[in-house]
């Protein structure tokens, strides 16, 4: 993984923990081990094996930065069906924009924040998530991946959310605990951190529908120039 004589791809690292040689160490440790960890997440994570996904928009991935300038993805649980999409799928989708996206300097300066919308959230899917599979996600945003992760903002969440909170809770640690935002249907507070432009219709802003379709041509350039 680190055999490669790429500077760009260290500086990743470098840039996710500030320069901080030690902490840069600590990550590039926790890196190879989600890797041994999860080996189903991380091997052949090709465009193919996650467009599918992304066509459906899980995650979605917001055309417009937030007024940090930091990446946008967003996440609506409404009609995600857990047969079609296990948890594990969708979790590939995350890593494989993550990985490209980190390839932009700027994305790995400002970082990137997570908007889950959990408007009609149904007792079926939270009876159907596992502990296991929530920590899954939880190691992908801490010490594992060389991101900067800003925030993760759940809006539009029934009362039974609490539930899949208190599974995912205890895997947090304190640093990432003070970057998570409960809003419910009060978004006063979320909107200080996004512009109304910069958010679809459907979650309350005035942007445009989101359009998996331009994610898609976007990366198929992406993976061409890879290949070229």
């Amino acid at each position: 993984m680190f055999n490669k004589k790429d500077d760009d791809y260290l500086m990743r690292f470098l840039r996710a923990r500030k320069f901080d040689v030690k902490k840069t160490y600590t990550l590039m440790k926790g890196h190879v081990k989600f890797h041994n960890n999860y080996p189903q997440l991380t091997s052949k994570l090709t465009l193919d094996s996650v467009r599918s996904c992304l066509e459906n928009g899980y995650p979605c991935l917001l055309p417009v930065r937030d007024k940090q300038g930091r990446v946008t993805f967003l996440f609506s649980i409404e009609n995600w069906d857990m047969t079609e999409f296990p948890f594990h799928v969708i979790m590939r989708s995350y890593l494989y924009l993550l990985e490209r996206l980190m390839i932009s300097e700027k994305s790995q300066i400002t970082g990137c924040v997570l908007i889950e919308n959990f408007h009609n959230y149904s007792l079926k899917q939270a009876l159907g998530l596992r502990p296991s599979e929530l920590r899954m996600f939880v190691d992908i945003l801490q010490g594992s991946f060389p991101a900067r992760f800003k925030g993760v903002h759940f809006v539009h969440q029934p009362w039974y959310f609490s539930w899949t909170y208190a599974m995912v809770k205890p895997f947090l640690k304190r640093k990432l605990t003070k970057k998570v935002f409960i809003h419910g249907y009060n978004l006063e507070n979320f909107w200080e951190n996004f512009d109304m432009e910069s958010i679809p219709k459907e979650l309350g802003g005035s942007g445009a529908s989101y359009d998996s379709q331009e994610l898609i041509k976007a990366l198929e350039r992406l993976e061409k120039q890879e290949n070229s």
